[in-house]
């Protein structure tokens, strides 16, 4: 424990009891964002806390004043965005492993062979291939110098993303997409590392780098779970067998019985949901058939053992043998043992009542659980699509999930504000979906689940714009599968006024923290299909936010937003269209065209006024007071932000708030008011923290830092800026990366770097060249003599190759340089 951040520790914990944030922060009494920011080691607890956190977590006494010690250690930014070496990091099992020591010790011998790399764990889902890979990685922790690192894939659905789980769970950070996989191999090629990958089956288009990143390290062993083999010459198979089970033939006595491994985990799981059971010789034949009957699947065994709570044994053991005699079930070209499992988990469904198969089934068309108000809106027999307060859903609902939860079924965890969530195994979802598909009732139940996203989506967007922001981002964090599952229905349907109506109501969510790329996937597939001009121009409107201001991408943006100017202009749309011509505006600043700018802002404002939209012709003057700072005309820019502020101000809208103070802040700095500008740039983070705004954060850190480095303050000046970078890196903002590179670049002047400095500043160039967007007037003027003066402090040979080196070098090089060189007041 000791050589872990107590960030890491907590999670272990957590997840060692099964706990969801959510879960925990409901048992110590805390709000959720504190279990997280705690995980992220960006909060420490005091004694007190810590200590019910122990509490909580069942921490035993032998490790219990570490924990407590560890959690009020202060940490290091090195430590906490480092990757840790040494130590194992996997997830603490909450149970012993149960019949396995054969294979952990054949597992453990294979794996200190040097010619084995590369162990795949094979076998049926629900077999245990997880838990053993877990328990072997334990044993082999001391092995390796750089520890054990867990990787789980279930979640992953894209093959092809498959380094970014892997560098995540290596805590690389600030690393883009383009680059991760490059990062990887560099990182793990001379890691002496014990990888273990799980769930790897849906991912077998991803073998070939496996293969890559084995190739490329000679100290990097792999695990590997997976129902099917990775098929690369390095790899060892290890195909994984049932539990051990009794001859029926020859059944030993009910003493005996315990030394069969099914037996145990039977017995084990009976006791967990009835304490008093006891295997004795009257059940004993009874319980060992059953086993016998699973062939000693343990999913398939601690599903039978959850009905022992209600059930005799001798009930179950009919029902089993009345489902095997059959011979239904799965597909019978599947493995047997899949088979077998298959109807294990039939067979609970054939015990529910028609309405009660009918929810299970609905529910698979949820992606990572449900709220209750959605589970009776797309289970349920009310109306569609409308996210009622739980107060007012129909009873029959809770009761048939209560029952479903009872029959282990489904799963009830707690959610966000004190709320029940429901979830289903991945297992029984895969079941429950293959039977609605079957009912004929797929469609229907998936047009309810995108009408219900839909209307809430709609309902929280007013709020995404209010000091009301934060809460409303974390409630749609919770759906944030669920929203990806809707759009990607409505895309399957062509119904393209739901999927813009959708991503129109989550705006804000996806700048803030959405994934670009997927925005950008299903705009560009709505685009390809025969959609009216309406939706076609709504469509072209966003991809065009996305491109230029999401990825950075202002010429094809550009593009975007003149088609979709055309056709609102055709349809008569003004509001619509009032919107596309001021991010026409915000674009061609960005592209230093400023009167091109000041054209589009000046049209939208004209129907701005006409339609009375004061709000909106309070922040399209806003946007026309960025473009007057720029050209350097601060004392009109001032004015208009200063009084425009108290508007804001007044109508409790925090973006605009913190965007007014942020701007006052650039005024402040153009004209040399330090003090000033770092108290305007203070208060707009404070803002834009509260309401959840990490993009908003990461523009005023940067501008912050000149502020500080002017002032004296060169640590907290180079702190600002690299926090600032990280996000930016996070959240692939390319032209704000330009300007962080670019004001790094005077830290490292001011710390005696000239040559360094002007490597920032090539590559900064150079990346400002590639996206098309120049440095405006007034940052050009303030930066241009401390150019010169870093130039004149270099002969001008070696002035020429620093810039030159700076400008071909890999941005991603130069990112992780700065971030690293964060911890240590320097990046070399």
């Amino acid at each position: 424990m000791p050589d872990l951040s107590f960030g890491q520790c907590l999670k272990a914990y957590r997840i060692s009891q099964s706990l969801t944030q959510a879960a925990l922060a409901e048992r110590v009494g805390c709000a959720v964002e504190s279990i997280r920011k705690m995980e992220a080691n960006k909060q420490r607890p005091s004694h007190a806390f810590a200590t019910r956190l122990a509490d909580m977590l069942a921490i035993p006494d032998q490790d219990r004043h570490s924990f407590i010690t560890l959690a009020r250690a202060i940490f290091t930014p090195a430590q906490i965005d480092q990757p840790a070496s040494g130590p194992p990091r996997l997830p603490p099992q909450a149970t012993p492993l149960i019949g396995r020591g054969e294979q952990s010790d054949q597992a453990c011998g294979l794996l200190r062979q040097p010619t084995v790399r590369l162990l795949t764990i094979t076998g049926p889902g629900g077999i245990g291939k997880t838990r053993l890979a877990l328990h072997i990685a334990s044993q082999l922790a001391g092995d390796f110098a750089a520890g054990v690192v867990f990787v789980p894939l279930e979640s992953l659905t894209d093959p092809a993303q498959i380094a970014a789980p892997i560098a995540q769970a290596l805590q690389m950070q600030g690393i883009g997409p383009k680059y991760v996989i490059k990062h990887l191999k560099t990182y793990l090629r001379s890691a002496h590392l014990l990888l273990v990958l799980d769930n790897f089956e849906h991912l077998q288009s991803a073998a070939p780098l496996i293969g890559d990143l084995l190739d490329g390290s000679i100290n990097l062993k792999i695990i590997v779970t997976s129902r099917t083999l990775l098929r690369l010459a390095a790899e060892q198979a290890f195909p994984l067998p049932p539990l051990a089970v009794p001859d029926l033939k020859q059944l030993p006595p009910a003493d005996q019985l315990l030394s069969y491994a099914a037996i145990q985990l039977f017995v084990q799981r009976t006791q967990a949901v009835k304490p008093d059971f006891t295997l004795d010789a009257g059940n004993a034949a009874t319980i060992a058939m059953i086993c016998c009957r699973l062939e000693g699947l343990p999913l398939a065994i601690e599903l039978a053992a959850a009905r022992m709570r209600l059930l005799s044994a001798a009930t179950i053991l009919g029902y089993l043998q009345q489902r095997l005699a059959l011979l239904a079930g799965g597909p019978l070209d599947a493995p047997l043992r899949h088979q077998t499992l298959y109807r294990s988990i039939e067979w609970s469904y054939d015990l529910l009542a028609a309405p009660d198969q009918a929810v299970l089934r609905r529910l698979a068309v949820f992606a990572d659980g449900c709220s209750l108000a959605a589970a009776q809106a797309v289970c349920g027999s009310s109306a569609a699509g409308e996210p009622a307060p739980d107060a007012q859903l129909l009873p029959p609902i809770l009761d048939q999930l209560t029952l479903l939860a009872d029959q282990s079924l489904l799963r009830s965890v707690p959610g966000r504000d004190h709320t029940q969530r429901f979830t289903l195994l991945e297992m029984i979802r895969d079941y429950a979906a293959e039977q609605l598909q079957r009912s004929g009732e797929l469609a229907a139940a998936r047009d309810r689940h995108l009408a219900f996203y839909l209307a809430l989506a709609e309902q929280v967007a007013p709020d995404l714009a209010s000091f009301n922001k934060r809460a409303q981002l974390e409630r749609l964090a919770w759906e944030r599968a669920n929203l990806r599952a809707a759009i990607e229905w409505g895309l399957d349907r062509h119904n393209g006024e739901a999927v813009i109506r959708l991503c129109a109501g989550l705006e804000t969510f996806w700048y803030v923290s959405g994934d670009p790329a997927e925005l950008h996937r299903w705009l560009t597939t709505l685009l390809g299909q025969d959609q009216p001009d309406s939706v076609r121009a709504n469509a072209l409107g966003m991809l065009g936010y996305v491109l230029a201001f999401m990825q950075s991408d202002y010429a094809q943006g550009r593009r975007c937003y003149l088609e979709a100017v055309d056709l609102w202009r055709r349809l008569a749309d003004q509001t619509r269209l009032t919107d596309g011509l001021a991010r026409l505006g915000e674009i061609a600043m960005e592209q230093g065209w400023y009167a091109e700018a000041h054209g589009w802002y000046a049209e939208a404002l004209l129907l701005r006024q006409a339609s009375g939209d004061h709000e909106g012709v309070i922040g399209l003057q806003d946007c026309v007071g960025l473009v007057l700072l720029r050209q350097g005309e601060f004392a009109r820019a001032r004015s208009g932000f200063a009084e425009n502020l108290r508007w804001w101000q007044r109508r409790k809208q925090p973006r605009a708030v913190a965007f007014a103070l942020n701007a006052l802040g650039m005024i402040a700095l153009y004209e040399g008011r330090w003090v000033d500008a770092q108290h305007f740039h203070e208060r707009a983070i404070v803002v834009w923290r509260e309401s959840g705004d990490t993009r908003g954060v990461s523009s005023a850190l940067n501008a912050l830092g000149p502020a500080l480095l002017y002032q004296g303050q060169l640590g907290p000046a180079r702190l600002c800026l690299s926090a600032s970078l990280r996000l930016r890196w996070e959240f692939h903002d390319y032209d704000g990366i330009a300007w962080n590179l670019e004001r790094l670049g005077e830290v490292a002047l001011a710390e005696g770097r000239p040559g360094h400095a002007a490597r920032l500043w090539g590559r900064a160039a150079a990346l400002r060249d590639e996206l098309g967007i120049p440095l405006f007037p007034a940052e050009r003027l303030r930066l241009a003599p401390i150019m010169a003066g870093a130039e004149a402090r270099l002969a001008p040979a070696d002035w020429l190759r620093s810039w030159t080196l700076g400008t071909d070098q890999v941005l991603a090089e130069v990112v992780a340089g700065e971030l690293a060189g964060a911890s240590t007041g320097s990046s070399g």
